[in-house]
């Protein structure tokens, strides 16, 4: 039973290990302006590197962030930083 139950924890953790290493999130930038633009009427700039974050949860981390006004090209909100996670 105990062999069994190792297995399979050691197949949860080489299935995340593998996700972690592979997936690439600066594939959805693009995708994720897009959303922004569509449901709040706002354009969202992602200007550095989108990278997973692990720690405290699962999140991800951006550096270089411009969020303009509503129906606006004027900069609204501009962070040198941002991380954003699941609770």
């Amino acid at each position: 039973m105990w062999l069994a139950l190792g297995g399979v924890v050691a197949l949860v953790v080489a299935g995340i290990l593998v996700f972690a290493l592979t997936f690439d999130p600066n594939r959805y930038k693009g995708e994720i302006e897009r959303m922004a633009m569509e449901r709040t009427g706002r354009t969202l700039r992602l200007q550095g590197e989108l990278k997973l974050a692990f720690f405290r949860g699962l999140g991800a981390a951006v550096a270089g962030l411009t969020l303009s006004e509503r129906g606006s090209g004027r900069e609204f909100v501009s962070l040198e930083s941002a991380h954003a996670r699941s609770s």
